[in-house]
């Protein structure tokens, strides 16, 4: 069996109803493991999950696993409404978010460029990343011109960020390989609640990492980056190439790097605006 599989059948004991519920509940996760009859993995854990107690901790880790079934299908609308239960639960609550962010990575991906996104009724290419699942999240709104919140829905990118020590969060934008060269990044970005550090990050097809200059974002007024993608550098000293070279431009990150440069700590909102990748 799968070791993931495994800790979770054995972390599970506790938390499953009775005799019946343990044994359709391995039953199912052993179809899974072969990689059998995935409509019946499904069956099964759909059933499952109308028979537990809304109480039960397990209905979180029947759904994580019902949403992976559902996916595997094709059916993505209905594999989030599961991720959805699950992350209502503590402890599927961030492996939820992070299937859900893989998800939104995979549909969101730039194929052809130059892309352009003002956030009026979708994400554009933005994703929440999901190593960072629990630090923050996206949603669209708007902003008010006075600086002191959000009001009517639609017009930008609203992405709360939970500031704690030695902490950053990021969102990103991946592109395709036929999507390059990737020259440049501009997007118009305020601060709300209190002021934000950012930096930008352009990762190659080798996970090497380029690094823009830190921009501080106020609340009071919108902050314009222009940036090329050739004006980053590498914080890695024995790489080779101090600079990226576009055609090898696979993610931009955009990282709220306020907890180290700041005393503030709580959430906070950015917004942004105007997002062109070109």
């Amino acid at each position: 069996m799968h070791p993931v599989l495994l800790a979770l059948l054995m972390a599970s004991w506790q938390a499953i109803a009775g005799p019946a519920e343990w044994c359709e509940f391995y039953d199912a996760l052993l179809l899974d493991v072969a990689d059998a009859r995935t409509l019946s993995v499904a069956e099964n854990l759909e059933s499952l999950l109308s028979r537990l107690d809304e109480s039960d901790p397990l209905r979180g880790e029947v759904a994580y696993w019902l949403a992976h079934s559902l996916l595997a299908l094709g059916k993505p609308e209905s594999a989030r409404k599961s991720l959805a239960e699950a992350e209502e639960y503590d402890k599927t609550m961030a492996p939820a978010l992070a299937f859900e962010s893989q998800m939104d990575a995979i549909q969101r991906r730039v194929d052809h460029l130059p892309v352009h996104a003002s956030f009026d009724s979708s994400y554009g290419p933005m994703v929440h990343s999901w190593t960072h699942a629990t630090r923050g999240e996206l949603d669209l709104g708007k902003p008010k011109l006075d600086g002191k919140g959000p009001g009517e829905p639609g017009g930008a990118l609203k992405w709360t960020s939970r500031v704690r020590d030695m902490e950053e969060d990021q969102i990103f934008a991946s592109f395709a390989p036929q999507a390059s060269p990737v020259q440049g990044i501009r997007f118009a970005v305020r601060a709300w609640g209190f002021p934000a550090f950012l930096r930008l990050v352009a990762t190659d097809e080798s996970d090497h990492a380029y690094v823009s200059d830190t921009i501080q974002v106020p609340t009071n007024q919108w902050t314009h980056v222009d940036l090329r993608i050739a004006s980053f550098s590498t914080n890695e000293p024995s790489y080779r190439l101090r600079n990226p070279n576009p055609r090898n431009v696979r993610v931009i990150y955009i990282q709220d790097v306020t907890a180290y440069l700041s005393a503030d700590r709580g959430s906070h909102v950015m917004w942004i605006d105007d997002l062109e990748i070109w």
